[in-house]
């Protein structure tokens, strides 16, 4: 919106322009008939009209340099052979350079090959004359950002396209903080391990692959002993630190394609994916227990910690419910290993 005082700006300057006009025709009309008059005129058509509006567009330019600098943005101008024309202060800062290191060189130049390579589909895009908004990770200046860039091309009266104004913002932080969000919706907060939901899902998945693969898959479901009176023994910051231990341990037995969950407050999980048969069951079970029964180191005393186990294998067509039930059945009931022909 125009206010009172850019009207009056803008018409000044109109006023100046039409003068100019004027005074132009002036001068080449004195000059036609006495060149002097005409060079005096003409010295005094620069001094007293020109001047003052070459000012005010110096003026303008300074102002909007000064607003674009102080934007967190990048704010730039491409040119037609992909060289950067014009850049705002916070390029220096993203690019870890000088603006004179930035300004009038190409951009594959100045980012180098892989972050280059991310804006170029959309800055040849916007060079065609279409209009682009994109978000995409950049890795410039020694730090990876995501960001969301938008491109409008510079288009003539004639439908030439001489260039690309940029905007380029950090949406890092809110990338990250719904990348946390999407974390916490799937992994417990405390342990790090998937929640049911999430272990659920990575169940699944594995029996599908293992229905592709005529493999077997097998769930784990642990129950720690007496936890309430270890908690109410250690207090809740080191029964926390008991709870984090217990499920790095858990993570460091299994195969890294193997999923850990957490099921309630004192109870785990594990998705045994791709297994050959009983055997390969066998040696993950005994990973575990040997990982779970060395004591943990707590307030300055070990404490040992107890599990119930219990351990469902499941053929390639398996349900998932199925086996989450079997497996804590079989942990609650208190079922040897051996009745699945594992060796404790």
């Amino acid at each position: 919106m125009l206010t009172s005082g850019t009207m009056k700006s803008w018409s000044a300057e109109r006023r100046i322009l039409a003068a100019a006009a004027v005074s132009i025709a002036a001068t080449a009309a004195a000059a036609a008939f006495w060149w002097p008059l005409g060079i005096t005129l003409g010295l005094a058509l620069v001094f007293v009209w020109i001047r003052p509006l070459a000012k005010r567009l110096q003026q303008a330019e300074q102002r909007l340099r000064a607003v674009t600098d102080h934007t967190a943005a990048l704010v730039g101008y491409i040119d037609a052979d992909q060289r950067w024309t014009y850049n705002n202060a916070t390029y220096e800062e993203w690019l870890n350079a000088e603006r004179n290191a930035i300004t009038g060189r190409k951009l594959s130049e100045v980012l180098g090959h892989a972050a280059y390579e991310s804006l170029r589909p959309h800055i040849e895009r916007a060079l065609g004359g279409w209009r682009t908004t994109f978000e995409c990770q950049l890795v410039a200046g020694g730090r990876v950002r995501d960001v969301q860039g938008t491109y409008v091309p510079d288009i003539d009266d004639k439908g030439r396209v001489h260039g690309v104004f940029e905007l380029i913002t950090d949406d890092t932080r809110m990338k990250d903080r719904e990348r946390e969000l999407a974390r916490l919706a799937h992994y417990d907060p405390l342990t790090g391990a998937a929640n049911p939901v999430a272990f659920n899902d990575h169940l699944c998945r594995a029996l599908a692959h293992a229905r592709r693969a005529r493999t077997a898959t097998a769930v784990m479901y642990l129950e720690i002993d007496r936890l309430q009176d270890l908690k109410a023994q250690l207090g809740p910051a080191a029964s926390d630190e008991l709870l984090r231990e217990f499920a790095v341990r858990l993570k460091a037995s299994v195969r890294a394609t193997d999923t850990v969950g957490r099921f309630g407050e004192d109870a785990f999980a594990v998705v045994l994916e791709g297994m050959s048969g009983n055997d390969e069951v066998s040696d993950v079970a005994r990973k575990v227990l040997r990982a779970i029964r060395t004591p943990i180191r707590s307030n300055e005393t070990f404490v040992l910690i107890t599990a119930g186990i219990g351990v469902a294998v499941g053929a390639h067509d398996a349900a998932p419910d199925q086996l989450i039930q079997e497996a804590t059945r079989r942990c609650r009931a208190r079922m040897p290993l051996q009745s699945l022909g594992i060796a404790a």
